[in-house]
C-alpha cells in the first residue's frame, strides 16, 4: 500500500472536551449579561500592563459583539489552546484563570459565533466561525483557521455571536460594567464603549461622617 506523507495542517483547529460537560457549562449562567460580562473578563485579562486598552461592545436584536484592541492578542496556538476547554495560561487571581467562561458564555447567549483575533505585533490574522457553535450532537468542533493579514500591528480579538438567544441590555451592561471595572477607567487604563458610547466609572457617593 501507497505510504501517506500528508502533513496535518499546521491551521487546524480542533476542540477538546466531552460534549456533555460543554452542555452543562453553556447553561450555567443566571443571565445574558453576567454570560455576556465573562467575554468582558476575558478582554480586560488580555491587556498589557501599561499600555491603554481599547474595548467595542455593539449590542443590537440580532447580534452581539466585542473586540479588544491594544492588548496581547491571540495568536495561532493561542487560539487553538482557546478551544480546549479547561486550558488556561493565566496565574491564580486572574479573571479567566479556568478557561471556561468566554466559550460557555459565547453558547447561552447565541447559536452562532466568530472570533477574529491577532497578536500583538503579528502580520497574520485568524479567523473561525460556526453559526451552529451551541449544537455539539456528541461530536467536538474542528475548524480550519483562515489566514489573513492583519488589520492592524496592536493585538486584538473579536467575538461576535450571532442568532441570539438572551436578551441584554445595553444600559443595564454599561451600568453593570462602570461599576466592576471603575479603578481601570479611572486611570484611563482601559477604554470602554457600549453602542458608540463611552462607559464612565461608577460615581461613588460617601455618607459624611
Amino acid at each position: 500500500t501507497e505510504r501517506n506523507t500528508r502533513e496535518p495542517n499546521p491551521n487546524l483547529i480542533q476542540e477538546q472536551i466531552s460534549t456533555r460537560a460543554i452542555e452543562a457549562l453553556m447553561s450555567n449562567y443566571r443571565d445574558g449579561q453576567q454570560a455576556f460580562l465573562d467575554l468582558v473578563d476575558n478582554a480586560i485579562d488580555n491587556r498589557i500592563e501599561g499600555k491603554p486598552l481599547s474595548i467595542r461592545i455593539r449590542i443590537t436584536r440580532d447580534e452581539l459583539s466585542i473586540s479588544n484592541q491594544g492588548g496581547e492578542g491571540l495568536d495561532l496556538a493561542g487560539l487553538n489552546n482557546y478551544f480546549t476547554w479547561g486550558h488556561s495560561e493565566k496565574t491564580i487571581g486572574k479573571i479567566g484563570q479556568f478557561g471556561v467562561g468566554g466559550k460557555a458564555a459565547m453558547g447561552f447567549v447565541g447559536k452562532g459565533m466568530e472570533i477574529v483575533c491577532s497578536a500583538d505585533g503579528s502580520e497574520k490574522e485568524h479567523r473561525v466561525s460556526d453559526p451552529s457553535w451551541e449544537t455539539r450532537e456528541g461530536e467536538l468542533k474542528q475548524y480550519i483557521a483562515e489566514e489573513r493579514k492583519a488589520s492592524s500591528v496592536d493585538g486584538y480579538f473579536k467575538v461576535r455571536i450571532t442568532d441570539l438567544k438572551r436578551e441584554i441590555s445595553s444600559q443595564a451592561l454599561i451600568t453593570k460594567i462602570g461599576d466592576i471595572y471603575r479603578p481601570l477607567l479611572l486611570d484611563s487604563s482601559v477604554r470602554i464603549t457600549v453602542n458608540g458610547k463611552e462607559v464612565e466609572p461608577a460615581q461613588i457617593r460617601y455618607l459624611e461622617s
